[in-house]
């Protein structure tokens, strides 16, 4: 299996456990993994934040995980290691900017 179907067979596994339908399943985690960049985003105070919002919204161990990918990453994830993966992938910065607009709009509407 090459290192780009890992993460695809953890999925249909975790699914398969859970009795719960493939598409249905990545579609939840690709929701998922979209709410946390949003809130990375639109945080007051980042540092930590998402860890701290995993560990009360889905416990300990799943803040432990996120916490070792965040530490331990393969490069830094650049912006280059991106456009390398799939040059398209800038057509979401219109959702980080978004994203980024509604912060500061929050931030302006609490003074």
């Amino acid at each position: 299996m090459s290192s780009y179907g890992r993460l695809e067979h953890a999925i249909e596994k975790i699914c398969a456990t859970r009795g719960i339908a493939l598409d249905q399943g990545k579609a939840a985690f690709a929701d998922l993994i979209a709410a946390m960049h949003e809130l990375t985003v639109k945080a007051r105070y980042p540092e930590g934040g998402l860890v701290r919002q995993t560990y009360f919204a889905l416990g300990s161990e799943a803040a432990y995980h996120l916490g070792g990918v965040l530490i331990h990453h393969e490069d830094g994830l650049t912006n280059e290691t991106l456009q390398r993966i799939d040059p398209d992938l800038k057509r979401f910065k219109a959702t980080l900017d978004r994203w980024q607009a509604e912060a500061e709009k929050g931030q302006e509407d609490d003074k």
